[in-house]
């Protein structure tokens, strides 16, 4: 029998509704549809059985979408827009450490405004400041503007990793005795990277640290040029491969306990996840790894269509203008390619070769035409959508 999947149903509905408010429709019409959607979905009482569900579970996502979007908005990016333009004084608290740029340094920081949420800020800062840390305040002369433009050109880069206002200024440090909690991981992949620069050689630590932790600051123009061109520079995006070697590494020292490697592992995911900045990239392979692992804690088997659906809904909750981020609109439309074409294609490909093939040659035979017919099935299937 097919299965239901109610979650796959409310959370594609949610997330449609999501990259609709975020690229059709406009703000003042939100929450009226919202409503509308909602009162739609109460209709679908009237019917029975599986098509009743279906229309409730749709109904409501669209419904859950559209006001979340509306929301999100007016508790965050209406109070950033009405910082737009403002000079003067502002208070922030450094994110991560600094990075150098050609004209001085820009770090990620907090704006506290005087009400209302933190927002998530780049600041430039006209000279090098080496000396900051995260957890560090700063009283800063600032000068914002709002963070959907690049060179002059409207942009939503910004605004799908959180980043809401940029600043431009300077200001004076104020250090706490102990930085806070949210700012550890920061220290821990900032330890991770000098024990890099330690252990490898100086033309080596670079693409080590790019490996490990998706930071290629330290990278020359023409190496990540050679990666390029070489079609190699995904392995220094922290993603999927990263997350899948962790895990795998994690299920091999644990055991074949389920139930605590699954739980081990999740937690060893976030930790890591949190480490290397908690990009866009990995929160996607993090949150589908975290999918497979819960499916037996929650006595229910991993089905392919319910866990993107989920993943995408969680990532588009967490902010709905990632649903502008080409990287994730790439990495779902690859996965979605991949569960639906690469299994069939690869059935029909390998149905004519032997199950049980006689002699080293055949066997040999036999393993190198379905690696080779596998690879090109979930090469093809990757790029079906993108």
């Amino acid at each position: 029998l097919r299965p239901m999947r109610k979650l796959a149903w409310f959370a594609a509905s949610c997330s449609a509704a999501v990259f609709l408010a975020v690229y059709v429709l406009p703000e003042g019409a939100l929450v009226p549809l919202g409503e509308v959607c909602a009162l739609a979905a109460l209709a679908g009482l009237t019917l029975r059985g599986d098509r009743r569900r279906r229309v409730l579970l749709a109904g409501f996502g669209l419904a859950a979408g559209l006001l979340w979007t509306a929301a999100y908005g007016a508790l965050f990016q209406a109070p950033a827009r009405a910082l737009a333009g403002y000079e003067g004084p502002v208070e922030v608290t450094v994110a991560d450490w600094p990075q150098a740029t050609a004209y001085g340094s820009s770090v990620l920081v907090r704006l506290h405004p005087v009400e209302g949420w933190p927002v998530r800020t780049l600041l430039y800062l006209d000279a090098p400041a080496p000396d900051l840390r995260p957890g560090d305040g700063l009283t800063v002369q600032a000068r914002l503007r709002a963070a959907d433009t690049i060179a002059g050109e409207s942009t939503d880069c910004y605004y799908a990793k959180g980043v809401r206002l940029i600043a431009y200024g300077e200001g004076e440090t104020a250090r706490p005795g102990r930085p806070p909690l949210w700012t550890w991981p920061a220290y821990v992949s900032k330890a991770l990277k000098d024990r890099v620069a330690a252990a490898f050689p100086e033309e080596a630590a670079p693409l080590v640290t790019a490996l490990l932790t998706g930071d290629r600051s330290g990278l020359s123009d023409g190496d990540y040029a050679a990666l390029r061109r070489s079609g190699l520079a995904h392995v220094i995006a922290v993603s999927g491969l990263h997350v899948s070697f962790l895990a795998g590494l994690a299920a091999a020292l644990l055991g074949a306990r389920r139930r605590r490697t699954a739980v081990c592992t999740i937690a060893l995911l976030v930790c890591f996840a949190a480490v290397v900045g908690n990009t866009p990239s990995v929160l996607r392979a993090v949150f589908m790894q975290s999918m497979l692992l819960l499916a037996p804690l929650l006595g229910r088997e991993e089905d392919k269509p319910t866990s993107l659906c989920a993943v995408l809904m969680l990532l588009l909750l967490q902010n709905p203008y990632a649903a502008a981020s080409v990287s994730l609109q790439l990495s779902f439309a690859a996965v979605a390619g991949i569960y639906l074409f690469s299994g069939p294609l690869t059935e029909r490909w390998t149905a004519r070769l032997p199950a049980r093939p006689k002699g080293f040659w055949a066997k040999t035979g036999c393993l190198a035409a379905r690696f080779v017919l596998s690879s090109l099935a979930v090469s093809l299937g990757a790029i079906a959508f993108t």
